[in-house]
């Protein structure tokens, strides 16, 4: 965000750094593997997630300089997330051996768990909210409905496996990058 530069380590450490000065502000010894996605709340700047090869999603409060909250994956490591832009709760998950996944902060549990046959490494949900692209271990990029969860487009990108993703600012175009 405006404020911080996140970054998370092999070292299962999540760092947070001042944007101007450069200055480590915070960290969180909170994963013990590799962590592979983090975000900042769209509505709370305060507020970060994370999540990693330890199958462990968290959620940190800068002001309160503490890990408010931890879920556990029974399988899989989780590679990508992102939040929901019309309901600042939810938050899609996707990982090695673990599908897709949708979690409402406030519960323990997914919400719901889609296998999709895939494994991906990445997601981004759509700037209008209404869809998401995720980047699958074979190259390929899906494009699903957020409401319904259907799959809308299966297009073969790349030779190996998707590891980022973009919208444009007006959903017209995406790009992926391995």
């Amino acid at each position: 965000n405006s404020t911080y530069i996140l970054s998370g380590g092999q070292d299962g450490v999540v760092r947070i750094w001042a944007r101007t000065t450069h200055e480590l502000v915070n960290q969180f010894s909170a994963h013990h593997k590799e962590v592979h996605t983090l975000f900042a709340d769209f509505s709370y700047s305060n507020i970060i997630y994370s999540g990693g090869e330890d199958k462990n999603m968290n959620c940190f409060d800068l002001k309160q300089g503490k890990k408010v909250i931890s879920h556990g994956m029974k399988n899989g490591f989780i590679f990508g997330m992102d939040q929901r832009k019309n309901n600042n709760k939810e938050i899609l998950s996707v990982g090695f051996n673990c599908g897709l996944c949708l979690w409402d902060f406030y519960k323990s549990d997914p919400v719901l768990e889609l296998n999709l046959g895939r494994n991906f490494f990445c997601l981004k949900i759509s700037n209008s909210g209404k869809y998401i692209a995720l980047g699958s271990e074979l190259g390929e990029l899906f494009i699903m409905c957020i409401d319904s969860l259907k799959i809308l487009s299966t297009i073969q990108g790349h030779s190996l496996r998707i590891s980022a993703i973009t919208w444009s600012p007006d959903d017209k175009q995406i790009r992926t990058c391995c």
